[in-house]
């Protein structure tokens, strides 16, 4: 495994320890008497559905995610719309808020990475563009000289 992807992993097994500790559990409820007892979709299987639901209809992905990631309890439930529905409504906003801060933590707490000039190099943007030629353009951002 190289240094890049033990840092990814790291990063996401930090991230899901968040997610599974009872101290986010508790600060991520919309009530204190939510997530309390066993229901159809539990607290981390509702995160990790939200968080992964993007392509398709709600019923779908509660169908695909619950045969891809729970295949025992695939064959002895179903989950609905419905129920899905009623357990997102128990969980607070904050919860991806935490996530999210805690996912830039670990980011920026990673030690081995390369950087650009004493920078670290997220992204860059390759197009490129022709300002005007004028004495106050070339005053604020510079200018290179073509050499024949």
């Amino acid at each position: 495994m190289s240094p890049n992807e033990k840092n990814k992993s790291t990063t996401i097994f930090r991230v899901f320890n968040k997610m599974k500790s009872d101290e986010f559990k508790e600060s991520a409820k919309q009530c204190e008497n939510n997530f309390k007892r066993n229901r159809k979709i539990g607290f981390i299987p509702l995160l990790l559905l939200i968080l992964r639901m993007v392509r398709k209809t709600t019923q779908l992905e509660l169908d695909e995610f619950r045969e891809r990631f729970m295949p025992e309890e695939a064959a002895r439930t179903t989950y609905t719309k419905q129920s899905f529905s009623e357990a997102r409504q128990k969980l607070s906003p904050t919860a991806f808020t935490m996530l999210n801060d805690e996912l830039v933590q670990a980011f920026y707490e990673e030690e081995e990475f390369k950087t650009y000039h004493g920078f670290r190099l997220l992204a860059m943007d390759g197009s490129v563009m022709e300002l005007p030629n004028t004495s106050e353009t070339r005053s604020v951002y510079g200018f290179t000289t073509t050499y024949k």
